[in-house]
């Protein structure tokens, strides 16, 4: 047995009945263990803050799909408003668009047209 430790072997201390009553790393081996334990706690935290932001967007996002969803409903809701009857105008509606417009007869064919059947 020699007397010295290599600088990444360790040493165990062990009673008659051969149990480990303690175990010895050399410096170089624990600090080596040690820098090791550091970078992976550092990625441990960086990863942690990575997923909050993960989840933050993901909110983001759920709630931007969610106003989303309610403004497509509310649009299709008018528009089926819209389709149920034919536009009715007033008889100054009527003369204005006559005046500075389509004709009326015009319109009426227009819309007509863009009318579902």
């Amino acid at each position: 047995m020699s007397d010295s430790l290599h600088e990444t072997q360790s040493l165990e201390l062990r009673d008659a009945a051969g149990r480990v009553l303690g175990s010895f790393v050399a410096g170089r081996a624990l600090a080596e263990v040690a820098a090791e334990r550091d970078r992976l706690r550092a990625d441990v935290e960086r990863l942690k803050a990575e997923l909050q932001e993960a989840r933050q967007a993901l909110e983001t996002a759920r709630r931007e799909a969610a106003r989303i969803e309610a403004e497509r409903i509310e649009s299709r809701k008018a528009i089926a408003e819209l389709l149920k009857e034919p536009p009715t105008f007033t008889e100054e509606e009527r003369a204005d668009l006559e005046r500075n417009g389509r004709p009326l007869e015009g319109l009426i064919e227009e819309l007509e047209r863009e009318q579902p059947s």
